[in-house]
């Protein structure tokens, strides 16, 4: 009865109402979902995913077996508890050194993120030993709400050693 109303009013509709009318029959009317009871019973299946569940990737990233040297010259943070400042590692277990390229690369920034404690003390010190490596002033800045110190000018590697050198 719908079906045929709706085409014989698409017929002598007039054109611009056709298309309208044309994509009103295209959606199709379903039936309510049965009743719970009509639905089959969920029997649980002891099913093993150990094979599914390797493929799947990791919810958080594994430390670091512990070994003399690595291929790659990555070092693990040992810590220095004789000094009033730490550097907190990347969730990847990295230096979390950056080197920030401003103003269509002529502006080069060194920055340290994640430090914890002494900023200043760290700052003091870095910038101490870039100014003697370097034998030229170093322009720099701390940020202790966000907890970075930056370096203007591209000193990554050399901070990367210096934090090495003492265990950060």
């Amino acid at each position: 009865m719908f079906l045929t109303h709706t085409v014989r009013r698409l017929v002598n509709a007039p054109a611009s109402h056709r298309l309208c009318l044309a994509r009103r029959l295209l959606h199709v009317r379903h039936e309510p979902p049965p009743p719970a009871e009509a639905l089959p019973a969920v029997e649980p299946v002891d099913v093993d995913w150990s094979h599914v569940e390797r493929l799947l990737p990791r919810r958080t990233v594994p430390t670091p077996t512990d070994k003399a040297a690595y291929p790659s010259g990555w070092t693990p943070q040992r810590g220095n508890p004789s000094l009033p400042y730490s550097v907190r590692r990347s969730v990847n277990h990295m230096l979390p050194v950056y080197l920030r390229i401003m103003e269509d690369g002529v502006k080069r920034l060194t920055v340290v993120r994640n430090v914890r404690g002494d900023i200043w003390k760290l700052h003091d010190e870095l910038k101490r030993h870039l100014e003697e490596a370097n034998s030229r002033y170093i322009a720099s800045r701390v940020n202790e709400v966000s907890l970075y110190v930056q370096f203007k000018g591209e000193y990554v590697q050399q901070v990367k050693d210096w934090l090495r050198e003492r265990g950060l």
